[in-house]
């Protein structure tokens, strides 16, 4: 009986709808299927129905027990009804679930500012409460240093602060996430007052009209004190919370004015909001964790270019500083770029001197060529390899340069690194002693400064190619990250904005690292657009009512979120495979 009424179903629905889908390798329809079904005198005991692109085709093979008859009448049923296929039925539900989850909000249940109404009542509200001198609060905690700070609205930072856990992982040789938790907990409020007393800000509900917060990438444990902070700010004084990408912030971050804030300043700004940085740009994001090329043509509309492979060149620069055994404190690259320039200025250049004092009594030579056979005479003696030369993509590798350093320190200084070994993975900086060893760890850290800059350059020039052959004609080269403060890579991507006929765009230093200004400025931008932008927490929800520390409460957070949509041209391939718990890529819906 209920193969029959589902059969008869079956045809009605395809009566009504007058046109059935036909397989082209076949005459077999659903109509003639659900006849099948609805036929008493039909025998399909050795017969089922399979699925076969798009159509149901009868088969002898598939066994009964494996794909009941009544089961395949019932979607054979739905399939006459709907016009649809099982796999775009899947895929629209798939849609509407994320549809929906965007609707409900990352971090408060109000759900997003998504009708006109509601995006006009956000606009009028942020006016009320200063309009381009409206505040704007960030707070940063996906890794290793509590930041906070307030921006206003036109682009101008009205107070900073930040405390760091240098002191903390020093000794560890890496960010170890549960103390990194702990000291967050323990900062988080500090900071958060420290940014508001330095602004002026006695009262959050009439002074400050949003709370941007990072929400991922980055140490789930570490996102989620933040996003607690920020929640209760939210619920407490009823203001809206803007979910922030971490690397988007550091994108972005290129775009805040450097001017000093006036609170009394009442010029209108018509110009497009932003500083220097201007829509479209390429972006290169350099840190210890990221190593990313991007195609930025908008908030929200990011194309990654090229992303490493394996390790990152921040990554790479403490590692090989921890095998020279150099202090890491605060970040290994700074110490192995000392010790880099340090070989240049104290070994290579008066070797350089001398040897242009012997070819200069040759007149015939010019400067050009006289400079060729100085560097071609003068050189470092240990040389790396540049990784991926033979691959013409613009993603990285710096894996591979990590083990020729150390291949190199066993070879010249015989020191065998056994990394299975804690006790062995940073070699006490005693082992050392004597000119000469100093000179051989010199050598090797400029060997690799060169090998991982160059690496650098192949990449942006390409990226570069990539984007002017797309059609986009690009503002600008913006570079951001922990990385970027490096001089040797300043110089060399300087060079190459100049070899393209644009700018290249450094942030300040205090802002190239983490920080809150970074977190704020991406809430603005945000806000200007009403993209993605939360109703403020309720106060009977779970988030508000429950302390920080209680681990019962869920919060939604994104520590693995792609940035964007991959350039069919980049490999695509990361050192984790997985994507079971990776976020959707952010887009300019979210």
């Amino acid at each position: 009986r209920v193969l029959r009424s589902a059969a008869e179903a079956a045809a009605a629905a395809a009566a009504k709808r007058r046109a059935l889908p036909v397989n082209p390798t076949t005459t077999t329809t659903t109509r003639s299927i659900a006849a099948m079904y609805a036929s008493p005198s039909s025998s399909s005991s050795s017969k089922s129905i399979r699925f076969s692109g798009g159509e149901f085709v009868r088969s002898r093979k598939a066994n009964s027990k494996r794909l009941p008859r009544y089961a395949a009448a019932l979607t054979a049923a739905r399939f006459s009804a709907r016009g649809t296929t099982i796999e775009e039925d899947e895929e629209k539900e798939e849609q509407m679930k994320h549809l929906r989850i965007d609707q409900k909000g990352i971090v408060s249940d109000a759900g997003v500012y998504t009708t006109k109404e509601e995006k006009m009542f956000l606009k009028n509200a942020i006016q009320l409460k200063g309009g381009k001198n409206a505040f704007i609060l960030g707070i940063e905690t996906s890794c290793d240093d509590t930041a906070c700070a307030i921006v206003t609205k036109s682009g101008h930072v009205v107070s900073e602060a930040i405390k760091s856990q240098v002191s903390i992982h020093e000794n560890w040789g890496g960010v170890v996430p549960t103390l990194a938790k702990e000291a967050h907990q323990n900062a988080i409020d500090d900071v958060v007052e420290e940014c508001l007393r330095k602004a002026g800000v006695t009262d959050i509900g009439k002074q400050v009209s949003a709370v941007a917060v990072t929400v991922g990438p980055g140490l789930s444990m570490c996102l989620r004190v933040g996003v607690r902070k920020a929640q209760k700010i939210s619920g407490e004084y009823g203001i809206p919370i803007v979910p922030v990408h971490h690397m988007e912030a550091h994108c972005l971050v290129a775009r805040v004015k450097e001017e000093e804030w006036n609170a009394n300043s009442e010029e209108e700004e018509e110009e497009e909001n932003g500083g220097v940085a201007k829509f479209p740009f390429v972006a290169l994001l350099v840190s210890g964790g990221h190593n990313v090329l991007l195609k930025v043509e908008g908030v929200g509309r990011y194309t990654i270019l090229g992303q490493t492979l394996d390790d990152a060149i921040g990554e790479a620069y403490d590692k090989t500083a921890r095998l020279l055994g150099l202090p890491v404190g605060g970040g290994g690259g700074p110490a192995l770029e000392k010790l880099a320039k340090e070989y240049e200025e104290i070994v290579l250049e008066p070797r350089r001197e001398q040897c242009r004092k012997e070819t200069e009594q040759e007149a015939h030579i010019t400067d050009e060529v006289f400079e060729k056979i100085v560097r071609k005479k003068v050189k470092n003696p240990i040389r790396f390899t540049v990784p991926l030369r033979k691959r013409k993509t613009c993603d990285f590798s710096f894996a591979g340069l990590k083990t020729n350093v150390r291949l190199a320190i066993e070879k010249h200084l015989g020191a065998v690194v056994d990394e299975s070994k804690p006790e062995q993975k940073v070699l006490p900086s005693e082992n050392w002693d004597g000119i000469e060893n100093r000179e051989t760890r010199a050598a090797i850290a400029l060997a690799f400064q060169t090998a991982a800059v160059t690496h650098l350059e192949d990449r942006v020039s390409r990226a570069l190619e990539w984007v002017e052959s797309d059609g986009v004609s690009p503002t600008c080269l913006v570079v951001a990250g922990g990385v970027a403060s490096n001089q040797k890579i300043r110089k060399k991507l300087l060079q190459i904005g100049a070899n393209h006929s644009i700018d290249v765009v450094f942030p300040k230093p205090s802002w190239c690292t983490d920080n809150g200004v970074m977190v704020a400025w991406a809430g603005i931008e945000r806000l200007n657009l009403a993209l993605g932008v939360e109703k403020p927490v309720p106060r009977n929800s779970e988030a508000f009512a429950k302390d920080e520390k209680d681990r019962d409460v869920q919060v939604r957070l994104k520590p693995r979120w792609p940035l964007g949509e991959m350039d069919e041209r980049a490999i695509g391939e990361v050192k984790s495979s997985k994507v079971s718990k990776m976020a959707r890529p952010l887009g300019s819906s979210d």
